[in-house]
């Protein structure tokens, strides 16, 4: 559905830029994993994914407390 006053021509663009912002976002994600990947593999240094998970548990918790806060 087109918004107010947008062209179908609006439309598609904004949706391609929209597109090519995410598909590069998404590439970039994929390269900075396998750089990761890589070095682990040559230094031998592994992250536990426990580790990983508790640690993105606490941001989480961070991030809820604070939004909590902000709702009072």
């Amino acid at each position: 559905m087109l918004a107010e006053g947008e062209t179908l021509t609006d439309f598609v663009e904004s949706s391609i830029r929209e597109k090519v912002g995410r598909r590069r976002i998404h590439e970039e994600f994929v390269a900075r994993g396998l750089r990761s990947l890589g070095e682990a593999r040559t230094t031998g240094q592994y992250v536990d994914a426990d580790v990983v998970l508790a640690n993105l548990e606490r941001k989480l918790e961070v991030a809820r407390s604070r939004l909590a806060k902000k709702l009072k």
